[in-house]
């Protein structure tokens, strides 16, 4: 019988997370910063060379579904707009520059001694993809960096899909994998800024599978892990998917092992592990407005206030003039897309 969840033993595992978020906070600052010092020639000639992945914001893949090429352009040129002679990496790094469209990555990639393409700054935002990606950029083209993405996808796939079968036979491996068809994945397996959050909440499922039972079973600080990657590495695209994934296999192996995996305790350690999820989260997003505030200086709150609120209210002509009306229409839009007929 396994014994109690004791608040001791949570609170243990909350003082660790708290002590570890200002370390992964260095980290991250440190590998965007040394991804900014990286000389931007080589990058552009990479890019340059496979321009005609850019031609369009959302062009039609091989699943018959059109990608979101136009968060791939702007995450591809976070770092390419011409700095300021004194400013420092971790200045660019917190300020994150940006092209703002396909069309503005283009034109600096044939002309970028001009440097008069629309740019903007990011700062609300840690862009944890691009510290890889101008590493990648600087010694391969595009295209191959996309197709190591891929393969990367497929593989972690692969090895989900090897553990569950592994452990619970073919059927259940398919049956649990087989709604991932159905979802617009070629953007997950080609694009980068995509593939990154695929790669998050597979590489969480595929510890939770692979975990010895003893730490398997209240994994509340790898959930911690998760958030701070989240925050640091996704755009966006869809967080909540390394918080869902992950928890899907722990509850699947929780009921395997018996361990809190009924009734009331599985629900409570469920909460624990979102709660550590969402502080590592919130903590690390939070962290970087702190960051942006100190290093910047100027406005930057306000700023900051100002597209939190736009994600939620949205800025469009359909959108209803009040808080939380971005939220209704993606609900509204889903509503119309299940009461269509096939």
């Amino acid at each position: 019988m396994d014994r109690p969840l004791s608040f001791i033993e949570v609170a243990k595992k909350g003082a660790l997370a708290a002590l570890a978020l200002p370390v992964f906070c260095a980290l991250g600052v440190f590998a965007l910063a040394a991804a900014m010092a990286l000389p931007d020639a080589p990058i552009i000639d990479n890019l340059h060379t496979d321009r005609e992945y850019f031609q369009y914001d959302g062009p039609p893949s091989f699943n018959g579904r059109k990608i979101d090429n136009f968060t791939e352009c702007l995450g591809m040129s976070i770092g390419l707009p011409r700095s300021g002679p004194r400013e420092t990496a971790v200045e660019k790094a917190v300020r994150a520059p940006f092209f703002t469209s396909c069309g503005a990555l283009r034109a600096h990639l044939n002309a970028p001694e001009e440097n008069a393409t629309p740019s903007g700054d990011y700062p609300q935002y840690w862009h944890g993809q691009a510290a890889i990606a101008r590493l990648a950029l600087s010694i391969m083209p595009y295209r191959d960096f996309r197709s190591i993405v891929f393969n990367g996808a497929l593989i972690v796939f692969g090895l989900l899909a090897y553990a569950l079968y592994r452990d619970f036979g073919a059927k259940f491996s398919f049956a649990f994998l087989f709604p991932f068809l159905f979802i617009n994945f070629a953007s997950f397996l080609i694009l980068w800024t995509k593939a990154v959050t695929w790669f998050i909440a597979f590489g969480g499922a595929i510890y939770i599978a692979n975990a010895p039972p003893s730490r398997r079973r209240r994994p509340f600080f790898a959930f911690f892990v998760l958030g701070v990657l989240t925050a640091y590495f996704d755009w966006l695209t869809t967080p909540l998917m390394t918080l869902m994934l992950p928890s899907l296999i722990w509850a699947v192996y929780s009921a395997s092992d018996q361990a809190d995996s009924r009734g009331y305790a599985a629900l409570k350690a469920f909460a624990i592990c979102a709660g550590f999820w969402g502080f590592g989260y919130a903590g690390l997003w939070i962290a970087k407005f702190i960051l942006a505030s100190v290093v910047l200086g100027g406005d930057t709150w306000s700023l900051t206030f100002e597209r939190i609120l736009f994600r939620i209210n949205g800025q469009t002509p359909s959108t209803k003039p009040w808080p939380g009306a971005a939220i209704l229409e993606n609900l509204e839009a889903m509503k119309d897309f299940l009461a269509s007929p096939p």
